[in-house]
């Protein structure tokens, strides 16, 4: 016979503060909720049990309907606005609180009150536990839960109960995101350790066997993100299958002796330790310490017997003292970090907000310091937008040297220099190009200036400026490159043509005190008929004067 199992809880007011809900607020749910349990099978439920832990209450409830039914929630939705009217004419602190929606729409869930449930074939002598907390938020099960179904340290029927040796499947919300991901025993185990560390967004929802039988939910709501503001802290419960190929009671219930810090606490601002506590305890008024709290029943054809209250043996009063002992040295800390939130997580984040507007307006820069104002547009503490950078340069590594210019960036142009006719910014001027063989560093080979002396408008020492670039209004001479001009004057400041000549050879650089410079003459033939006529004259008088001249050449 398939049964499905509803808890729903939801805060809807206590006495004098957060403590613990009035009686008036608990009959007014059960006699909404017990005329649907009929023996006659008319009814909607099965069987049903209602209590609280702090501040919450909870209705259990068995039927046949299956998960995320309308009935089911509607009747749960009913019994808390009942309850509602009751607080608001007792006066009690926060009514109706976790009710944030105006009128149910098929399904409490996302609508503030918490739920967890599940269907499943029920065994001959069918085992669950249901645990219920208050005073924090879902994430504070992420630790029980490791230690129910993934630690061996914790868990020895990890490893004797063969079903359990294969590993489970456990579901992780996103709670944040409202997102889902399926995390497989054992070749998930990092992952899942990985998304367990931030249990304020990381929470475990489902776990199931290989086989696909369920063995727990839990609720996952966050209510600030239902309302947008906090409103409470969302107090997680959850349902719990033991025995058999499943976890046993002790063995889930020894998952919380050891009191871990959770979120939540007064003002759901602060890190505390998880307490177990007896059923049906009101909150602490201690600075409200987490609690939790365990009801174990059996079940037979959907009918309850039970609970038997989990933490209430001798053996859990030294746990508390434990939880207790925790609690106080932590609270010794008072508002400095890790006793409260990090500030994305306090939920009055609104009062802190106006509390460091006022520091930031205080803020002055440091004396001798380039503080790097924030762009137009840009938050202050926000990181500048990734641009103008060049590709594969990481953030604060040097720019590569050769002087690239960036994207979007002018070429910087020296005094006095002027780009040439057809010249784009940024372009090397053409004409007097260094040959090949010049290496870097050697300065260009041509229209070195007569005696080394400075040019026009050049500053004594200063070196003569690259490639010969025309001063400011004047143009350039374009000719072909390697052409030599036939039969006309070298302009001024430009070096005769049997100097350039020489300079355009090849040569090793001498010292400049070295350098012999000949005077101009005129331009000559070409070069095949100026060395021959030495060679003829040459040949006559050698033959003249001397046949073994002749011989020898």
């Amino acid at each position: 016979m398939k049964i499905t199992v509803t808890v729903i809880k939801a805060d809807v007011g206590g006495i004098g503060g957060h403590t613990r809900p009035s009686d008036g607020l608990i009959n007014a749910v059960r006699n909404l909720v017990k005329p649907q349990v009929r023996k006659d099978g008319k009814g909607l439920l099965i069987d049903s049990y209602i209590g609280y832990c702090g501040d919450d209450i909870h209705i259990v409830m068995t039927h046949t309907k299956g998960i995320n039914n309308s009935q089911i929630h509607g009747l749960a939705w009913r019994a808390f606005e009942a309850a509602t009217r009751v607080a608001k004419s007792e006066g009690l602190y926060g009514a109706g609180q976790d009710l944030l929606k105006d009128s149910f729409s098929g399904n409490v869930k996302g609508m503030g009150p918490g739920v967890a449930e599940m269907t499943f074939e029920e065994r001959p002598n069918e085992a669950f536990t249901i645990y219920a907390a208050d005073k924090t938020e879902p994430g504070a099960f992420n630790y029980p839960f490791y230690r129910m179904f993934v630690d061996t340290l914790s868990n020895t029927g990890l490893i004797v109960n063969q079903n359990l040796a294969k590993g489970v499947r456990i579901t992780v919300m996103d709670v944040e995101k409202g997102k889902v991901a399926t995390l497989n025993m054992w070749e998930d185990k990092p992952t899942l350790e990985a998304a367990l560390m931030y249990p304020g967004r990381y929470v475990v929802s489902t776990v199931t066997t290989k086989d696909n039988q369920p063995i727990l939910a839990a609720s996952t709501d966050r209510l600030h993100n239902i309302a947008g503001t906090y409103v409470g802290k969302d107090d997680p419960i959850c349902i719990v299958r033991t025995q058999k190929d499943f976890p046993a009671t002790e063995e889930a219930g020894s998952a919380f002796n050891n009191p871990h810090l959770v979120a939540g606490n007064t003002r759901g601002s602060h890190h505390m330790p998880l307490m177990p506590v007896k059923v049906n305890s009101p909150a602490s008024i201690n600075y409200a310490i987490p609690i939790v709290s365990a009801l174990v029943f059996s079940m037979h054809n959907g009918r309850l017997t039970g609970p038997v209250d989990g933490f209430a043996s001798a053996d859990w009063d030294y746990i508390r003292n434990i939880a207790m002992k925790r609690a106080i040295a932590i609270r010794s800390q008072g508002f400095v970090h890790p006793a409260t939130l990090v500030p994305d997580e306090l939920e009055y984040a609104a009062g802190y907000r106006a509390r460091m507007s006022v520091l930031w307006s205080k803020m002055r820069p440091i004396p001798g310091s380039k503080p790097n104002a924030p762009k137009q547009g840009q938050k202050p503490g926000q990181r500048p937008p990734q641009g103008n950078r060049p590709q594969g340069q990481r953030p604060g590594q040097r720019p590569q040297q050769g002087n690239r210019q960036q994207q979007g960036q002018r070429p910087q142009q020296k005094q006095g220099q002027r780009p040439q006719q057809g010249q784009r910014p940024g372009q090397k001027p053409q004409g007097n190009r260094p040959q090949q063989v010049q290496r870097p560093g050697q300065r260009p080979q041509g229209n070195r200036p007569q005696g080394n002396k400075p040019q026009q408008g050049q500053r004594p020492g200063q070196r003569p400026q690259q490639g010969n670039r025309p001063q400011q209004s004047q143009r350039p001479q374009q000719r072909p490159q390697g052409q030599k001009p036939q039969g006309q004057r070298p302009p001024q400041q430009q070096k005769p043509q049997q100097q350039q000549k020489l300079q355009t050879s090849p040569t090793k650089s001498e010292p400049k005190a070295e350098v012999k410079v000949k005077k101009p003459r005129a331009p000559r033939k070409k070069k095949t008929e100026t060395v021959a006529k030495p060679a003829d004259t040459t040949t006559q008088s050698s033959t003249t004067t001397s046949p073994k001249t002749e011989t020898s050449t």
